[in-house]
């Protein structure tokens, strides 16, 4: 890692990054829960579950459409947090949970991430979590304090 030994710099541990990650996961979810709240407004105020529940006949149909609904939300939110975190890094380097905590998401080679690296970052995000977390406790025992979603990006997260 020749960025961190020519600067100087000092990657970030894994307590700022899992307090920066908690801020931003609480900004996502806020503004899904915002968002979920006035889409079930707009669905509520113009009668669109009573039309489609008169459309598609009894009320089982009706729960087939809630549960539909869900599952859009479910992937709807997955795909805003990605870009959440690929557009703040892709443009300034830093979302606002990093921000706070004054980290910073670069190349290894100190140059700033290009938006399909920090959506390939964000996806790899899940994979260490599918595998029991240990994609993010590797940060913990990795010399240069990088995860999973860092080694595959080649990424990693530094004090600004």
């Amino acid at each position: 890692m020749r960025y961190l030994s020519s600067w100087r710099v000092r990657p970030a541990g894994f307590i700022s990054r899992f307090i920066a990650f908690s801020i931003d996961l609480v900004i996502i979810s806020l503004m899904t829960a915002l968002v979920v709240f006035f889409v079930n407004e707009i669905i509520t105020f113009f009668g669109i579950k009573v039309l489609i529940t008169r459309w598609m006949g009894n009320a089982a149909n009706a729960s087939t459409i809630e549960s539909v609904l869900r599952v859009l939300v479910f992937l709807l939110y997955h795909i805003y947090a990605i870009l959440y975190f690929a557009v703040f890094w892709s443009l300034i380097g830093y979302t606002p949970g990093k921000y706070v905590l004054q980290l910073r998401v670069v190349r290894v080679d100190g140059l700033r991430l290009g938006f399909w690296r920090s959506v390939l970052r964000a996806v790899c995000y899940y994979l260490s979590a599918l595998l029991l977390f240990m994609g993010f406790i590797w940060i913990i025992f990795d010399k240069n304090r990088q995860g999973l979603h860092d080694k595959i990006a080649n990424t990693v997260v530094i004090y600004s």
